[in-house]
């Protein structure tokens, strides 16, 4: 369905250039939950019998919601314009765009209820359209609602590791990155920030274990990396930035991992700010796009092969 240039979105966009992104995450305004929920009546339907489904699922997972009205999708639709519990809001958007994609699957044929009218892919670049519109800093990405701090690192850093982590072989990473996304939105930012280093040390995991390399178990990201690096996953004039990254590994998500992460804080521990917990995501993905395009990049191994 179109986006529609209007007077109001022209001046806003007027209003905001040239300056930098700066998002909100702790409000949605009053027009893009209506605009969200025009999209889940075109592209769901108002009388589908999966609103039934989202209904228990949030009476169920989301404490601020509650099953007050029989009707399921008026229950969900007054939920998702009136309720100030952001993530329990944002909860409901993840499920319905997750209905929503698993029905991309056949678009001509996409609901059971006649009154949907959209097509769910559709539906789906308008939902982060909106976002973008409303100076939202939420996306709908690979299955999930995650956080964006900055437009331009979000499409070529985080959309290109999430890529690279959609291919075979690197599920578990795929799956702690996307752990850290969701505790980075939630606040909880030393688990995002333990996530993210997890993430890391799968790839690398599974770079050595399909060409063979020998590393331990317990093996640190640094130690994963000096294994890489004597292996020749990077060419020996890059070196120098080799070094860089180990040390920047070392001086950043580890060491917030290992003060402030996994094991709970320290008595007297400062909060990870948010800006850290960011800064760390955006690093590891940057760090992830390096290490898997680099092990793309290397000739064809002996049959010990390719990821799992």
């Amino acid at each position: 369905m179109p986006v529609f240039e209007t007077y109001a979105s022209r001046a806003a966009a007027a209003a905001k250039a040239g300056a930098p992104d700066v998002y909100i995450y702790n409000e949605l305004p009053p027009l893009l939950r209506k605009q969200v929920s025009q999209i889940f009546r075109e592209c769901i339907g108002p009388g589908s019998p999966r609103w039934t489904e989202v209904a228990y699922i949030m009476d169920r997972e989301v404490v601020s919601f509650s099953i007050e009205n029989p009707n399921s999708y008026a229950n969900c639709e007054v939920y998702l314009k009136t309720s100030e519990d952001v993530n329990g809001v944002l909860s409901l958007i993840q499920i319905c765009a997750e209905i929503m994609a698993g029905s991309i699957i056949n678009d001509n044929a996409w609901s059971s209820d006649e009154s949907a009218t959209g097509r769910p892919s559709e539906g789906l670049v308008e939902l982060n359209t909106r976002f973008l519109q409303a100076g939202v800093g939420y996306q709908y990405e690979n299955g999930q609602i995650i956080r964006i701090d900055n437009q331009y690192v979000h499409a070529e850093v985080v959309k290109e590791a999430l890529r690279l982590l959609g291919e075979r072989g690197f599920q578990e990473a795929n799956k702690e990155f996307m752990t850290a996304h969701r505790r980075l939105r939630e606040g909880s930012l030393r688990d995002c920030n333990t996530a993210a280093l997890r993430a890391m040390e799968n790839v690398l995991k599974v770079i050595c274990d399909a060409r063979g390399w020998t590393y331990q178990s317990g093996d640190t990201v640094e130690r994963l990396l000096a294994v890489v690096r004597r292996e020749g996953l990077f060419p020996d004039y890059l070196g120098g930035y080799f070094d860089n990254l180990v040390g920047a590994m070392k001086a950043g998500i580890p060491k917030i991992r290992d003060r402030q992460g996994g094991h709970g804080a320290a008595p007297g521990d400062n909060p990870v700010p948010d800006h850290i917990g960011a800064f760390a995501l955006h690093l590891t993905a940057a760090n992830i796009v390096l290490l898997v395009k680099a092990y793309q990049a290397l000739p064809p191994a002996s049959p010990v092969g390719t990821p799992p």
